[in-house]
């Protein structure tokens, strides 16, 4: 309960519990988080007010976040999607109620100490070109749900590598107040 500034990790390929690994920047609630193979990011909470504080983590190492830059706006409960090259931060509030809503979508680029210069192993071989109306490999996100303040059904779509509005993708089954997103 309440606002928590620790992290722990898990190893994918065991059974176990989880060990920590550092700590944010500042114990928050609701943070978006994405990450590439190397990097993670966690963005916007809520710290007893609303933050636009962007914090990073190198996954391979444990260790404390440190900061990486600021949203465009506060805001808390955003969704977030990432490929290996980009994340993007989409919606949430900007206040503490649900009643002020956001239809921002801010990206930032992930750096990367990788060898394949933030790449995957397969994105050197098949570079992902623009295209108007799909987009091979990865870099596609959906946003489904939340609240104008009335409840959506709306599934949105955006193209990870391209800067620009949300297209509609259709719709969910039911309205639902709690938004979420994906991107492959």
């Amino acid at each position: 309960p309440g606002k928590q500034d620790q992290l722990q990790f898990v190893t994918i390929a065991s059974t176990g519990n989880t060990s920590d690994f550092g700590d944010l920047t500042s114990a928050r609630s609701v943070p978006a988080g994405v990450s590439s193979t190397t990097k993670a990011l966690y963005a916007g909470g809520d710290t007893g007010s609303v933050v636009n504080t962007i914090d990073t983590i190198t996954i391979a190492a444990t260790g404390n976040a440190v900061d990486f830059g600021d949203l465009t706006a506060v805001r808390k409960g955003a969704g977030g999607d990432s490929n290996n090259t980009k994340a993007v931060f989409l919606g949430g509030n900007t206040v503490n109620d649900a009643a002020t809503p956001t239809n921002i979508i801010d990206f930032v680029t992930i750096a990367s100490s990788d060898s394949h210069g933030g790449l995957g192993e397969d994105e050197d071989y098949f570079f992902q070109r623009p295209s108007a109306t799909y987009m091979p490999g990865s870099g596609r996100a959906l946003s489904f749900g939340g609240s104008t303040p009335t409840l959506l059904n709306v599934i949105d779509l955006i193209h990870i590598p391209t800067a620009g509005n949300a297209s509609d993708f259709g719709d969910l089954l039911l309205i639902t107040a709690s938004g979420g997103s994906n991107s492959s």
